[in-house]
């Protein structure tokens, strides 16, 4: 498969044996993000990720305890919400208001506000200076976004990325990853396209083999993993080298039957999927893939009773509850504080390195965003 490169235009066809699929890009330029440090053309993603946040020992959360947060000026249920290193940034979709959290202040500081409203459907990743958000058009003509950069308080319009409409209702992005040079995006068709914050512009990476998913996006071991999901089906995954352009075979995980959802979690160069069935107990077929031999390793566990709302913390998998969470290298279980209020699936939890906030949420009787929300300090660490 060819592939052209330049800031001006690109056009490249996608992958023709899947015909669901067969999308045809074209750049449209806009305005780079530090224009001086901007190379000539877009660049292969290099897949270096970020650094931890912490370093050395994982923080003691099970001796830890829990302290409510300050108010926020707006509530969050799915807008894009990052960690930078030393503040949570959060993003309100439908006024742009933009404001960012420091934990060892428990303050809140209002920022600007986004040149525009997004999509709540929009995917979003923190590269280390930016939030860059991802959408498509309303018309399904472009891929299009926005990028926040804290230092500075600014916003930006991304480049556009011009795109064949598909004509399907459920045409949508279905995940974003930072690689630690690049965006990368995927649809919900397969088409898999990065964007380079630096040159402010997009790349074709192709399909993802394999018919049309539920698509996820995994960075583990220097691997870009994608996997498959299909309602309830086995677990498919496979890992892309954007320097040699080529896809591994896919790798077929275990999966419980009888489970209603399931999901996974990056943990120490590896992912630790965890299942839970409709009855709200844990699932039976659990697995740890190891990116480096592409082979999975099955266990039983009994802490877990929701997977998809799981957050990596330090060495701990913790449940969306707050209340329980599982050792990632050991697969034991361990009680974690009680928070002051039951935490119902719908805060969004962040890991700072050292502590782990369990912020806003929906008031399920009135259907509103809360605005306030809790942190879990680790017990060695304090604020």
């Amino acid at each position: 498969m060819s592939r052209v490169s330049t800031v001006a235009v690109i056009a490249i066809p996608l992958a023709a044996a899947l015909t669901l699929a067969s999308v045809a890009f074209a750049q449209a330029p806009s305005s780079t993000p530090d224009a001086e440090a901007a190379p000539v053309g877009c660049t292969i993603p290099q897949l270096t990720a970020l650094p931890s946040p912490a370093d050395g020992e994982p923080p003691d959360l099970v001796g830890g305890a829990w302290e409510p947060m300050a108010k926020a000026p707006f509530g969050s249920e799915y807008e894009p919400v990052a960690w930078t290193g030393t503040r949570m940034v959060a993003v309100d979709s439908d006024t742009g208001k933009t404001a960012t959290y420091r934990p060892d202040a428990d303050a809140w500081r209002m920022r600007s506000t986004s040149p525009r409203r997004f999509d709540r459907a929009a995917r979003a990743a923190w590269t280390g200076a930016e939030l860059v958000i991802a959408e498509l058009s309303a018309d399904g003509t472009h891929l299009h976004g926005l990028a926040y950069r804290p230092r500075g308080d600014h916003w930006r319009e991304i480049a556009q990325l011009e795109i064949t409409p598909d004509g399907r209702p459920d045409h949508a992005l279905a995940d974003a990853i930072w690689t630690g040079t690049h965006v990368v995006v995927v649809d919900a068709l397969g088409a898999l396209v990065a964007y380079d914050p630096v040159a402010d512009c997009w790349s074709e990476l192709g399909n993802v083999p394999g018919e049309p998913a539920a698509w996820r996006l995994y960075l583990a071991d220097g691997r870009l993993l994608v996997e498959s999901r299909r309602w309830d089906e086995p677990v498919e995954l496979r890992a892309f080298d954007p320097a040699t352009d080529e896809w591994s075979e896919p790798v077929v995980g275990p999966l419980d039957r009888e489970a209603s959802e399931r999901g996974a979690v990056e943990s120490d160069d590896s992912l630790v999927y965890i299942t839970w069935d409709g009855s709200l107990e844990p699932g039976t077929a659990n697995a740890r893939f190891d990116p480096a031999t592409m082979a999975w390793a099955e266990f039983e566990h009994d802490c877990m009773t929701r997977a998809s709302g799981t957050v990596v913390a330090g060495n701990l998998l913790v449940a969306e509850s707050g209340e329980r969470a599982l050792d990632a290298e050991t697969l034991a279980c361990v009680d974690l504080p009680d928070p002051p209020r039951a935490l119902d699936g719908s805060e969004r939890l962040v890991w700072t390195g050292t502590d782990l906030i369990a912020w806003s949420g929906i008031r399920q009787e009135q259907m509103t965003p809360r605005t306030g929300g809790y942190i879990l300090h680790a017990a060695d660490h304090g604020r």
